[in-house]
């Protein structure tokens, strides 16, 4: 079985990064009234719903193993925590309403994606600020 923390530092940018790509992507398309680009891009939103669900549930497994290891800032992990149950969760938002959108395209529906995508991928990059908190390299070194 692989580790789960490997799991997470592998899958932690995909919510940053998908969310922000298939936002970009869908803007395009809409701009261009595009229905393939579209569709493209809610493919990636849901891949990266996918995604962000592996990299939320690695990251609770991780917190087991990291926790034991010198220099974690237990602060910085519980602050990294909290916040990434809100990428999470616009994350499942987003990736339903890209389902939904695939059975009935709306241009409001459309929108809503957009917005929420583009607040999934802050949402994520604030998150991994604070997972880059947990370990602070520069103490070790002294």
């Amino acid at each position: 079985m692989l580790n789960p923390v490997f799991i997470h530092l592998i899958t932690n940018h995909f919510p940053i990064f998908g969310f922000l790509f298939g936002a970009i992507f869908l803007f395009y398309g809409l701009r261009r009234e595009d229905g393939e680009i579209k569709k493209f891009a809610l493919i990636i939103l849901i891949l990266s719903t996918l995604l962000t669900v592996v990299t939320y549930f690695s990251g609770h497994n991780s917190e087991e193993i990291i926790e034991e290891i010198s220099g974690i800032s237990h602060e910085a992990l519980e602050v990294h925590e909290r916040f990434a149950a809100i990428p999470f969760f616009l994350s499942i938002i987003v990736g339903i309403l890209s389902v939904l959108y695939f059975f009935r395209s709306n241009s409001v529906l459309s929108w809503v994606i957009l917005i929420l995508s583009l607040l999934t991928s802050t949402s994520a990059v604030f998150t991994a600020y604070f997972g880059g908190e947990i370990r602070h390299h520069e103490e070790l070194r002294s």
